[in-house]
């Protein structure tokens, strides 16, 4: 890479220009396109440092190893969110919402193999956005909208000789290199800085004249593929055998996991891999903690595949590859998070070697990964294809019964909680079957929790005291606590409060035994939630707070976010809706967030009760119908009941004037009574807005059903095509932006569609 010490880029000056003045002209998307070893990367870093020194928010997102489906749960990663649980469409406004407010510069760095996928996500975010920017590099441009490139070409022959001479001068080179020999060497790699850097080592060694004096060995490869043969070549037997070998590994590799892929000691790996630092073939990245990672840049590793590929051993070294990572997945206290990318490709090792057990235990090792960080359909498709791999199952009944709980879990996460009982089931029979009666207990627990949403009330009660019994016998205080407190959730359903805190105070008190603050906030946060229903709300309020203690120390933003609708229930019920209503919009951002589906349709309807008290019905009416389709795909019969119950709050409601009055072409927007009092919005710069919005009052006016995602893309935009997943992602962004703009109470989301609410009169103005 062309950079210095000081991290200045050698003859990069136009370029860095050029790219600083379109960012700072407002420019929403530049891409810096090169050929491979240009050094787009170094550049684009160059640029994100800049940014942050200026103190932007930038958020980087190496896409090298991400497939197309996984892009999207890598940004949402970078900003602090997740995939878990959202519809693609939800999930790629919810990470447009999170940028918009942060005013994000959004680094996409190596997009070339995924290009379709960034063009198309990058799209929707800025046609969604008024304040996102976003940089990518590129081998090729994204062609869409917004796009202004920046060309990183090899350099030419004063740059790129200065950069040679810099690179023999970290390398403590004993060579003078004369201009001439320098113009003639970086020749001979076409003036990429990428062989430019391998090139220096191999001067360092041989000098300038032993360089020129081998020529061209193979005057088929392109000059860089010679640059690396000639590096390789000058490597020890050791060294070339390493850069083969950890070709293997995705994302990094750290110094643990190369000694097991190598078959070598850490010190053997530790030389091996020094080596090829110093011949800059390798180089090292930050790692969590204490341990040090290790990468090589794309063009080095498809090299190094290729010659791997050569020896005839890639199949023994993608096995030890797939041996290192099982064995790693199973060290407990483990931290896997980085080791992602190498559990996923040694999971596809495993299937395309049918070794089924090897499957087992990697998506089991995934599992809380993809628990935190999606997307939803990997995470199916890894628990999913382990329990379905044809590598005698039945001799693995423990292991199988661990991935049906697991795969229970990403069910009742989604709402499906009659699937996750039925999977759960499975589970259970597959534990008895094994003899291991901690995972049927285990199984158990998992089973009174799905249970009790369905309605099944008392064979949720059996199924927990199956798991409390095993718990008091085996001393196993983390279950305790779990199955007290599932039991705990049931005897709140029968509305026995009193026998519901019992079960919070017991279940408290084990995970307290246990030092588990997660499981103390959840039995807290649980306890809050009755003492509310009781109408305790000095209790409740002290729970609450407890609870969010808990999570605090644990690190556990998502039950931070799953607690907030007591939060918002206790100011709605001191009487303050002021605080009830910021409340509001700052936890449905959170749960959103983290894609809680559950979550985001407790705290609508708590919003749509704030706004019944106001008398602000138009807008009850909004959340409470949001509310609904966001609980329609999940199989809970209480909050159900819930949804009805706040119908019927919202009906008896004040109604209240309600008046949109809209221009010839929807440029300025007035809206007066209900909540909004009078607003003045202005859409002369958002065209795709304007055209929705003029169809929804064409609609409303005519008398017909409302607009369906379909027909809302095409009024915003007419005659565009593009994939049905972006064009949904598109219309759902657009209308939570005129939501946000002012309009929450006058746009429903209905059966047909979006809709303008029946409880708004629409006013077309003089220039109709």
């Amino acid at each position: 890479m062309s950079g210095t010490d000081g991290g200045a880029l050698i003859g990069r000056d136009d370029e860095l220009a050029r790219a600083r003045r379109l960012i700072g002209a407002e420019a929403r998307l530049v891409t810096l396109v090169g050929p491979p070893g240009a050094g787009k990367t170094r550049v684009l870093r160059q640029l994100a440092r800049g940014l942050v020194v200026a103190g932007s928010d930038v958020r980087v997102v190496f896409l090298r190893d991400l497939t197309p489906s996984g892009v999207l749960a890598g940004v949402l990663r970078a900003l602090g969110g997740t995939a878990r649980t959202a519809p693609r469409a939800s999930a790629i406004a919810r990470a447009a919402e999170r940028m918009e407010r942060r005013a994000t510069v959004l680094v996409l760095d190596e997009a070339e193999h995924v290009r379709e996928e960034v063009a198309e996500l990058v799209t929707a975010w800025l046609d969604g956005t008024t304040h996102v920017r976003v940089l990518v590099s590129s081998r090729e441009r994204l062609d869409v909208s917004f796009e202004h490139v920046v060309r990183i070409e090899p350099l030419a022959p004063e740059p790129a000789a200065a950069l040679l001479r810099h690179a023999l001068e970290r390398a403590a080179s004993r060579w003078e290199v004369t201009d001439a020999d320098a113009r003639r060497l970086v020749a001979r790699v076409d003036g990429l800085p990428l062989g430019i850097e391998l090139l220096a080592s191999r001067v360092a060694a041989l000098g300038p004249a032993g360089v020129l004096a081998g020529g061209a060995r193979a005057l088929a490869l392109p000059p860089l593929d010679e640059v690396l043969d000639e590096s390789y070549a000058l490597l020890g037997a050791d060294a070339r055998r390493a850069l083969e070998e950890l070709s293997v590994f995705r994302d990094g590799f750290t110094l643990d996991a190369a000694a097991l892929v190598l078959g070598s000691s850490d010190d053997g790996a530790t030389k091996a891999i020094e080596e090829l630092v110093d011949a800059s073939l390798v180089r090292p990245i930050d790692g969590p903690g204490e341990r040090p990672r290790f990468e090589m840049l794309g063009v080095v590793q498809a090299f190094a595949v290729r010659k791997l590929a050569a020896t005839g051993r890639a199949a023994e070294v993608e096995r030890r590859h797939l041996g290192a990572f099982v064995e790693l997945g199973e060290r407990e206290r483990e931290d896997l998070a980085p080791e992602r990318a190498n559990l996923l490709a040694a999971l596809d090792r495993a299937k395309a070697f049918g070794d089924g057990r090897a499957a087992r235990a990697l998506a089991l090792a995934l599992d809380p990964l993809l628990v935190r960080g999606g997307p939803p359909d990997l995470h199916r498709d890894v628990l999913l294809g382990a329990i379905e791999t044809p590598d005698e199952p039945r001799a693995d009944p423990a292991r199988l019964a661990e991935l049906h709980r697991a795969y229970g879990r990403f069910l009742a996460l989604r709402g499906r909680f009659g699937e996750a009982t039925a999977v759960a089931r499975r589970a259970a029979a597959l534990a008895t079957e094994s003899g291991d009666r901690r995972v049927a207990a285990w199984v158990a627990s998992f089973e009174c929790f799905a249970l009790r949403p369905t309605g099944d009330l008392d064979g949720a009660t059996r199924a927990g005291l199956v798991a409390l019994a095993y718990a008091h016998e085996e001393r196993d205080l983390g279950l305790e606590a779990m199955a007290e407190q599932a039991l705990g959730l049931v005897e709140h359903a029968r509305g026995d409060h009193a026998a519901a805190l019992e079960r919070y105070l017991r279940s408290l008190a084990a995970a307290r035994r246990a030092g588990d603050e997660r499981s103390a906030g959840i039995a807290l946060g649980n306890r809050a939630l009755t003492l509310l229903s009781m109408g305790d709300h000095a209790g409740a309020s002290e729970a609450y707070e407890a609870a969010r203690a808990c999570f605090a120390a644990a690190g556990d933003r998502y039950h931070l976010a799953r607690i907030a609708p007591v939060d918002v229930a206790l100011a709605r019920g001191s009487g303050d809706l002021d605080a009830a209503e910021s409340r509001f919009a700052s936890a449905l951002d959170a749960v959103r967030d983290h894609d809680d589906l559950a979550g985001e349709a407790e705290l609508l309807l708590e919003g749509a009760r704030i706004a019944a008290l106001r008398r602000a019905r138009a807008r009850a009416e909004a959340r409470l119908a949001e509310a609904t389709l966001v609980a329609r795909g999940l199989e809970d019969v209480f909050l159900a009941a819930e949804i009805d119950d706040v119908t019927r709050a919202v009906r008896r409601a004040e109604r209240g004037e309600l008046t949109l009055e809209l221009d010839a072409e929807a440029r300025a927007v007035e809206l007066t009574g209900g909540a909004a009092g009078r607003a003045k919005i202005d859409l002369s710069r958002r065209p795709a807005l304007r055209r929705i919005l003029l169809a929804l009052a064409e609609r409303r006016a005519r008398g017909e059903r409302g607009l369906s995602s379909a027909e809302a893309l095409e009024a915003g935009w007419p005659g565009e095509r593009m994939r049905a997943e972006s064009g949904s992602a598109r219309v759902y962004m657009a209308v939570r932006r005129l939501r946000a703009l002012g309009l929450d109470e006058v746009i429903v989301t209905t059966d047909a569609g979006y809709a303008l609410s029946s409880l708004v009169h629409v006013v077309r103005g003089r220039n109709c």
